[in-house]
């Protein structure tokens, strides 16, 4: 699961359903609010990159998502307490993050090779 593209979708429609959310336009499963309960905190967790969680591009993936998910309970918070227009305003956080997460993905995507990751250690 080193796929650093299936995780870049990972996290987009993770996203998307937050934003529906918001929007009034689905459900968002609680579950995932957690960094762990989220399919891309899940690629996170995987062997594969567990095995390079001491890495400081990984240390720097895993402290952005962990952010991201916190101001995502904020907006979860929120929108569940009618405060829809504080959601959105919020949510606007969640995007700016994950533009950030997007940017290391890219960069640790540039950093793989055919065997798994090769971290840069300087």
């Amino acid at each position: 699961m080193r796929d650093v593209s299936q995780a870049f979708l990972y996290h987009l429609q993770w996203k998307t359903q937050l934003r529906n959310f918001v929007d009034g336009k689905g459900d968002f499963d609680v579950e995932e609010i957690s960094p762990e309960g989220c399919s891309f905190g899940k690629w996170l967790l995987s062997h594969e990159i567990a095995q390079d969680a001491s890495a400081p591009e990984i240390q720097e993936l895993i402290s952005t998502h962990d952010d991201l998910h916190e101001t995502a309970k904020r907006v979860y918070d929120l929108k569940m307490s009618g405060q829809v227009n504080a959601a959105r305003q919020e949510l606007r956080k969640v995007v700016k993050a994950s533009l950030k997460l997007y940017s290391l993905l890219g960069a640790l995507n540039m950093i793989k090779d055919d065997h798994g990751f090769i971290l840069m250690s300087e």
